[in-house]
């Protein structure tokens, strides 16, 4: 038994890939559906709760209410005991100027975020709704109070419209964080049931959810290495696979369909390759574990001669999964996908996986 060739310090080959009538690649698309019961092969998609963008567009309604609120406010106002016209200080037509602007513009940009599904857009109008409050105790205190402090004193006519605006801007935060509620609720409850674990997937989906068609798509990857030992890059290859698949989020599988090869992610770097080869080599000699002069692995009492390449792979593991956003691979600053043959110099297949949704 002749020891294979050192390729620790020679560039590795690109992975070929079969002619277009060797390529299979089907799509199978499967409706989305709703509740618990799924056949085998469904993937379950589940929709974004509706309570976000209900808000969402009430809050886009109040920011217009906000911007007219601005000119009317500088009109005179009415005594609503005597009739009087009350000329309002102008510091008290400022600031309420400056808070309408606030709404217009927070209620606004929230509301728009919070109809795209955003958490931002939550944690915003319940900012807004805080310095609203404070706009307006600062408006009373300025002797913005309508009127009402010379029927019932300045100092109640402060703690009723303090206490009002408390329990009226306690509401909107209330009704607002709707969308966070079942986030904190799907966690202090242990989910037992669909419905409970509808909510927790509802509660997640500000700004990670995407729903679409359900669809997976199989490539196969054919590849023949010159030399017993190699390490390759097949990055692009699947990258090609995913872009042909159509689905824009969901998972890529790359599977070796053999016992002897791995796929694994790591930086592309030639002597990094060397390394790992050399470090392989240490834990799983070629000849057997003591030696040349030891025993040989007993796999080879079967005939065969790849002993350390079947316990090389166990070490590198069998195959990867990688995300895919919009299209593309979800990867990391330097990862990159590599297929690693320790038994080569004959035809092999990578099976390419990808499941995920097609977004309209």
């Amino acid at each position: 038994m002749q020891p294979p060739k050192d390729v620790s310090n020679e560039q590795p080959p690109m992975v070929e890939v079969s002619p277009t009538p060797q390529v299979v690649g089907t799509v199978m698309q499967t409706p989305m559906i709703q509740g618990s019961q799924m056949p085998g092969q469904v993937i379950m998609i589940q929709q974004p709760s509706s309570s976000s963008k209900v808000i969402g567009i009430l809050l886009m309604i109040m920011s217009g209410f906000s911007l007219i609120g601005i000119p009317l406010g500088l009109l005179p106002q009415a005594d609503p005991m005597t009739g009087e016209t009350i000329e309002l200080p102008f510091m008290v037509i400022v600031v309420n100027s400056i808070s309408g602007l606030v709404a217009a513009i927070g209620f606004g940009l929230g509301g728009y975020w919070m109809t795209s599904y955003q958490r931002r857009g939550v944690q915003l109008a319940l900012i807004t709704i805080a310095a609203g409050f404070c706009f307006t105790l600062l408006s009373t205190v300025l002797g913005g109070d309508g009127g009402l402090g010379s029927f019932v004193g300045d100092g109640a006519a402060f703690a009723i419209i303090a206490g009002f605006g408390a329990v009226c801007n306690g509401a909107c935060a209330l009704i607002v964080a709707i969308p966070l509620m079942s986030v904190i609720l799907a966690w202090m409850i242990p989910v037992c049931s669909s419905e409970l674990m509808t909510l927790r997937l509802s509660g997640f989906g500000m700004g990670q959810l995407v729903t679409g068609q359900a669809a997976t798509y199989v490539e196969e990857l054919y590849v023949e290495t010159p030399n017993r030992y190699d390490i390759m890059c097949i990055t692009q290859d699947v990258q090609s696979v995913i872009t042909k698949s159509g689905i824009t989020d969901g998972l890529v599988l790359v599977n070796p369909m053999h016992i002897t090869a791995s796929c694994y992610v790591n930086d592309l770097e030639g002597g990094l390759h060397h390394d790992i080869m050399k470090w392989l080599e240490k834990l799983a000699p070629f000849y057997g574990v003591d030696g040349k002069s030891g025993e040989e692995y007993r796999h080879h009492r079967t005939g065969e001669d790849n002993g350390d390449a079947h316990l090389k792979r166990q070490l590198m593991g069998q195959q990867v999964t990688m995300p895919v956003r919009d299209g593309r691979l979800h990867l990391g600053t330097w990862e990159q996908i590599h297929y690693a043959e320790f038994d080569g110099q004959r035809r092999k297949r990578i099976l390419v996986k990808v499941v995920g949704v097609i977004c309209e």
